[in-house]
């Protein structure tokens, strides 16, 4: 149960584009660009699973020997949550998507100082301001990377994908109420 909670704000963070650990710093200018959040946040999601618990607790809690070091915990999800980033340097220099520095930093700190259950193993008390790192500029209808990129609605396969590996995946569009 406690692999699950990990992962669920794990997963949570992710889709809001929001958590890091360590030492943040002062100023929002420290993650003026894009391309510094995701380690950011990777650092800061360590940084408070290694100060709420002791190395000993965090594998036998999650089952996952690459978690017994706060090292070897960034060196994981680095691994994970750099390719969901991977589109956003582009999306943000095509204005598809709007960054904000000042909402990355308040997301990043909200994560220092989440409370902890140890019983549990769990973070909780991220706020609001992941989940609204990206603005996104697209209206309906026009090509998207990700849902951050529409203003309303999601980001959907403009046609079919057959599954195979080698196919390119087909453009994507904003539509309000795909499914």
């Amino acid at each position: 149960m406690p692999k699950i909670i990990f992962y669920l704000f794990c997963a949570a963070a992710l889709a809001s584009f929001s958590v890091s650990c360590g030492d943040s710093g002062d100023s929002a200018a420290e993650l003026a660009s894009v391309e510094e959040f995701p380690p950011a946040l990777t650092d800061a999601i360590c940084a408070r699973i290694f100060s709420c618990w002791v190395p000993d607790e965090i594998p036998a809690a999650i089952e996952r020997d690459d978690f017994s070091s706060e090292e070897g915990c960034r060196d994981r999800l680095r691994l994970e949550i750099a390719p969901r980033f991977d589109d956003a340097p582009a999306a943000v220099a095509e204005r598809l998507r709007i960054y904000s520095p000042a909402k990355a930093r308040t997301c990043l700190d909200e994560i220092q100082i989440a409370a902890c259950d140890r019983e549990l193993l769990q973070i909780e008390g991220v706020g609001a301001s992941c989940g609204q790192i990206f603005e996104g500029q697209v209206e309906e209808g026009n090509l998207c990377y990700g849902y951050v990129d529409c203003r309303e609605g999601y980001c959907v396969p403009d046609g079919p994908y057959s599954g195979e590996t080698t196919q390119m995946l087909p453009p994507r569009r904003c539509q309000l109420n795909p499914y």
